[in-house]
């Protein structure tokens, strides 16, 4: 169907309160909250919010075709893991540096199709959950907090760093950050940011600056520039190898 305006949807807290969106477009903004929440993936112009109430209810956004969002989108579950088959793409209708919050709980994001354009980014999980994320471009962490494994790769862009933070992160497992593009697009970890496990990086054409208000244990570190940083509060050496062009 298609809407100019702004589309709430409600359902039960409990089963079977589930609401269900196939092929949609929307002008306005979609909010939907329901006991669960299934999503074919569709277009919306506006901001978009999409919350389960069902604990272990786990959502799909972009079930069977892509998703994408003008403004921003904020999707929460009650302990139930968020997913996205195809691609999902936020800020597509202004250009803007809209955010993408994904809120899981005691879940894990799984958002791993190399087509997605998140931007700015905030992730939330707790527990033994890991979280992972691809994008075709780059990414910017604001306030995040990872209960076990943070993996991110992105393709990068030209004299742009491909994975920076905005704000704090703190992830409780590993974490491994890959920019793919040979377009000066590194790695910019900062923010009093920390990492309770060992951190990887690697970049095709991009430095690699790692910043932490705590312990820094580095896993493998690979980058062909001439300026890398690592910085902790207790550097630990590498748990894996380094392949660096310039000084560390």
């Amino acid at each position: 169907f298609t809407t100019s305006g702004n589309l709430a949807l409600t359902g039960a807290a409990t089963i079977p309160g589930t609401i269900t969106i196939g092929t949609a477009t929307m002008s306005g903004n979609l909010t939907a909250i329901g006991g669960a929440v299934s999503s074919a993936g569709f277009t919306v112009n506006g901001d978009m919010i999409v919350r389960t109430v069902t604990a272990g209810a786990g959502m799909d956004l972009s079930a069977t075709a892509p998703l994408s969002v003008g403004g921003n989108l904020s999707v929460t579950t009650n302990g139930g893991a968020i997913s996205g088959a195809n691609a999902i793409t936020v800020g597509a209708a202004t250009g803007g540096n809209q955010t993408a919050a994904f809120n899981a709980g005691a879940a894990a994001i799984t958002l791993a199709n190399n087509g997605n354009d998140f931007e700015v980014l905030s992730l939330q999980n707790t527990g033994a959950n890991d979280v992972t994320i691809r994008d075709g471009n780059i990414v910017v962490l604001e306030t995040s907090t990872i209960g076990r494994d943070l993996s991110i790769t992105v393709g990068g862009r030209n004299g742009t760093p491909g994975i920076a933070t905005g704000n704090t992160i703190t992830v409780g497992g590993n974490a491994s950050f890959v920019s793919t593009s040979a377009a000066n697009s590194g790695v910019t970890i900062a923010h009093n940011s920390t990492i309770g496990g060992y951190v990887s990086a690697a970049t095709a054409g991009g430095a690699v600056s790692l910043t932490t208000a705590g312990n820094l244990t580095l896993g493998n570190i690979t980058t062909n520039v001439t300026a890398t940083t690592l910085t902790g509060g207790a550097y630990t050496p590498l748990a894996g190898t380094a392949t660096v062009s310039g000084t560390v």
